[in-house]
């Protein structure tokens, strides 16, 4: 697969706000605790908005809920211990969950920490064709994209792969990584041994599906079904296509 610019990886990488085990550190000696935290928001390219407020966060399942201020900070009180899905949203980010932060007792009485959390908004980037074609041990995919980007501002884009033409962003067998395109095309060029290493194999029909993604994705694992959500994608997406897996 072709390698993405060091700048795109670091984004990328920090873009991972996907579920995970996040023990607290710290809450008082009683059987209640404080936790605080903060978000960073962006735009879907690479842009810090101007404040981070007004987003709503809550425990799932409880009457804890509370609203970041225009730094991202945000808090909550007299929390009882045990364990918490925390659900982020805002209008124009979609909705990102964090699955599981274990609220345990600590005597220091410093308040529970959850990790920063770094989301952006859904995407306005519109996918309105899509190509996909072989070159040696090689799969060219080429995606054209509304609006374009350009010198100086990349635009994301990802692509989901299937075994048949209903794969979608909620049906898929396996999904690229964001790619950035500072042209009207996303032209990709990927190995045939990447898609034997996603489960496919030689002589494979292979369905192609791509969305117009944030850098900074909101993707998570919702932990009761066990599948990932792409809250930022762009739905405004062009027909599925198949090649045959070299």
């Amino acid at each position: 697969m072709k390698s993405l610019p060091l700048y795109l990886i670091v984004l990328v990488f920090a873009a991972c706000n996907k579920s995970d085990y996040v023990p607290a550190k710290g809450g008082g000696s009683g059987t209640k605790n404080k936790i605080i935290g903060n978000v960073v928001l962006y735009d879907d390219l690479t842009n810090k908005v101007p404040s981070f407020d007004s987003m709503t966060v809550h425990l799932d399942g409880t009457t804890f809920s509370t609203v970041t201020d225009s730094s991202g900070k945000y808090s909550f009180k007299d929390v009882p211990l045990g364990s918490y899905t925390v659900v982020y949203e805002k209008p124009g980010y979609g909705t990102f969950k964090l699955d599981t932060f274990n609220l345990v007792q600590n005597i220091t009485d410093t308040p529970a920490i959850i990790p920063p959390k770094i989301l952006g908004q859904l995407s306005t980037t519109a996918v309105i064709d899509m190509f996909p074609s072989i070159e040696g041990d090689f799969i060219k995919i080429v995606a054209t994209i509304d609006p374009p980007g350009n010198g100086s501002t990349a635009r994301a884009v990802r692509f989901f792969y299937g075994n048949d033409s209903l794969v979608t962003k909620e049906n898929f067998s396996a999904f690229s990584p964001v790619y950035g395109v500072k042209s009207a095309n996303a032209t990709e060029r990927i190995d045939k041994t990447d898609f034997y290493s996603m489960g496919f194999s030689a002589g494979d029909t292979v369905y192609v599906k791509v969305y117009g993604d944030a850098f900074f994705s909101n993707d998570y694992i919702d932990v009761p079904s066990a599948k990932r959500i792409f809250p930022n994608l762009n739905t405004n997406s062009s027909s599925p296509k198949s090649f045959i897996l070299p």
